[in-house]
């Protein structure tokens, strides 16, 4: 059975290289909506799509033995729905609870200094509400949140490493 644990933080904290990272040693979810917004732009039909490839990523996860990590859960795509003040559906609601994610754990990144990309289009401001949304969102959930301090990107895996053993 599959121990689940998420990676989450605002945009550009350091997930995807904590994820590549220990992609090295167990199975991992790649980030979702990396993939889908390369070829797409953010909408609410985008945000959805996101949500529905993390619903996918996490039944997937099932049929896994040992420890699983997912670059941002389902309750990230809640978060977004409202930071962007979407229409809440009932369907993400249900989704986004821990009966239904079973993740062990959520790590929150701490900020670190922001850059844009193309995939991170938000000021440095939009970031850190994005965070704090994120953060608040797991939170009224009831998920066990850990905060990673910022570290080197191998200090963190290690902190990760050392709360789920």
């Amino acid at each position: 059975m599959a121990r689940k644990f998420v990676v989450t933080g605002g945009p550009g904290n350091g997930k995807t290289s904590v994820i590549e990272k220990l992609s090295k040693d167990f199975i991992v979810f790649p980030e979702v909506a990396r993939e889908i917004l390369k070829n797409k732009e953010y909408c609410l039909d985008v945000q959805y799509e996101i949500f529905v490839g993390q619903v996918k990523q996490n039944k997937e996860s099932n049929l896994v033995d040992g420890n699983v990590f997912f670059d941002r859960g389902i309750p990230d795509s809640l978060a977004y729905f409202r930071y962007n003040q979407f229409v809440i559906l009932e369907e993400l609601l249900i989704n986004s609870s821990q009966k239904n994610t079973n993740y062990e754990g959520v790590f929150v990144l701490d900020l670190i200094p922001y850059v844009k990309d193309r995939i991170r289009i938000e000021s440095n401001e939009e970031a850190r509400r994005i965070h704090y949304i994120l953060h608040e969102t797991y939170k009224y959930l009831g998920y066990q949140i850990i905060k990673v301090p910022f570290m080197s990107i191998e200090e963190r895996v290690d902190f990760i490493l050392d709360k789920i053993i």
